[in-house]
């Protein structure tokens, strides 16, 4: 660790460093503006939109087109190592342009900021500007509060950051690209075994685990000895509270679980918690146990409609009107059913009520009426124990990945205030992370 170190307006930094403005190594410029006229004309090309640009990262997989003069195409059209600024939404979002498509544009509510002199290393800069908007909150009310909150080119031009010397810049870049790269390798382990985890559902309850002959129901092939049941044959079914509890965010009575709380993956997600106070047996009849089944059976949106949670909580709590709660009876495997409805949410069968509102006609009778797949017992178990060995895999690597963004963030911290040093370290910078001279 450096002791020599300087006040500056964006706090202390080492004195070697300086301390400089965007605008003074940056060339700033807008994209173009979308409009009905735009739409029209023989020249049209693909430009990206602020909903295209994340941190650090550009989605391309939905490119916008508008027609562009050959004047235009010369000014907006991106270079390599050019950084994409957003003017809009997610304020101050950064990213690089790769060359990823060989024509492409932006829209005016993202800014390009393109080197005066090779005096940055662009990477170092989007870590940067990571840093100081979202941890450090450098630039706190960078936006100009319009009737839509926008960043300008000039208020963007005169935000300072640290610039250490460019050699030092290019090993910080490097360093935390490494990690950046981990994070996206285990990212894609978790994707990968998701995707597996859906493919073995639909084998397990399409097939079973025995070979044996198939047969046709309502909601498609399964296996000839399997029955098919109403789910309200396999325990009781019963709705949450009803009341209104958004504004009830004071711990006062018991966390009361809402469709919110129930991620698609099945997940019960307790970062944004509501309390309710019970006051009738009603009430104290929701408190819920370990092994119910949660069914989301109504959403603002329908595409939530049906997400499923198995609860397996300590301490107590209680669930909202729009969750429906499922105590299996002693013959059905509790983490049995839950799998079988999160099968059941993606199959073609339930895909098919969406053809209508969802919402207007499925309510706690429907739910009741849904065909439930029953195993023998024993492969109940079976299936269960394979589907929860792949959860336990998909766990250890969200862990995995928790503990990468954890290092990634702290080492930026003391990376982007040089608190830790990596001038004198020496290593060979591959030129595919860096780019600079691309």
């Amino acid at each position: 660790m450096n002791s020599a170190f300087e006040q500056t307006d964006i706090g202390l930094i080492p004195e070697d460093w300086a301390n400089d403005t965007i605008g003074n190594h940056f060339d700033i410029k807008q994209g173009k503006q979308l409009s009905k006229l735009t739409r029209v004309g023989n020249n049209q090309k693909k430009f990206l939109r602020t909903a295209n640009v994340f941190w650090g990262t550009l989605d391309l997989s939905e490119l916008d087109e508008m027609n562009f003069t050959k004047e235009e195409e010369e000014k907006l059209k991106l270079r390599y190592n050019d950084l994409l600024v957003c003017e809009g939404g997610d304020i101050g979002r950064t990213a690089i342009w790769r060359n990823d498509l060989e024509d492409c544009y932006y829209q005016n509510h993202i800014h390009r900021l393109r080197l005066k002199k090779e005096t940055i290393s662009p990477l170092f800069f989007m870590n940067w500007m990571y840093y100081g908007v979202v941890l450090a909150n450098k630039y706190f009310g960078i936006g100009n509060r319009t009737t839509i909150p926008n960043l300008s080119a000039s208020r963007l031009k005169s935000f300072q950051f640290p610039l250490p010397p460019l050699s030092e810049q290019k090993k910080i870049a490097h360093i935390l690209s490494k990690i950046q790269f981990t994070i996206e390798t285990q990212e894609q382990i978790i994707k990968t075994t998701q995707e597996l985890k859906k493919a073995l559902m639909q084998k397990l309850f399409t097939k079973g685990l025995n070979g044996e002959p198939q047969k046709q129901t309502e909601i498609g092939l399964i296996p000839e000895s399997w029955e098919v049941i109403k789910l309200e044959a396999t325990g009781d079914v019963v709705y949450g509270i009803q009341a209104s509890v958004a504004h009830l965010t004071k711990p006062i009575g018991l966390p009361i679980l809402t469709n919110k709380n129930i991620t698609f993956d099945g997940i019960i997600d307790l970062s944004e918690l509501n309390y309710f106070e019970l006051r009738t047996k009603r009430h104290f009849d929701t408190i819920l146990k370990k092994g119910d089944i949660l069914f989301n059976w109504r959403s603002g949106s329908i595409a939530h409609v049906g997400k499923t949670a198995y609860f397996d909580l300590d301490g107590e709590y209680v669930h909202s009107s729009f969750i429906l709660r499922i105590r299996p009876k002693e013959n059905i495997n509790n983490k049995y059913l839950f799998y079988f409805l999160t099968h059941l949410r993606l199959s073609d069968y339930f895909i098919k009520l969406h053809s209508y509102s969802i919402n207007a006609k499925f309510n706690k009778s429907a739910v009741n009426k849904l065909p439930t797949v029953i195993p023998s017992p024993r492969e109940q178990l079976s299936i269960t124990n394979y589907l929860s060995n792949i959860d336990n895999k998909i766990i250890l690597a969200e862990t995995i990945l928790i503990n990468k963004k954890n290092l990634f963030t702290s080492l930026l911290n003391n990376l982007m205030t040089g608190q830790v040093r990596v001038k004198d370290v020496e290593f060979e910078i591959e030129e595919s992370l860096e780019g600079i001279n691309a």
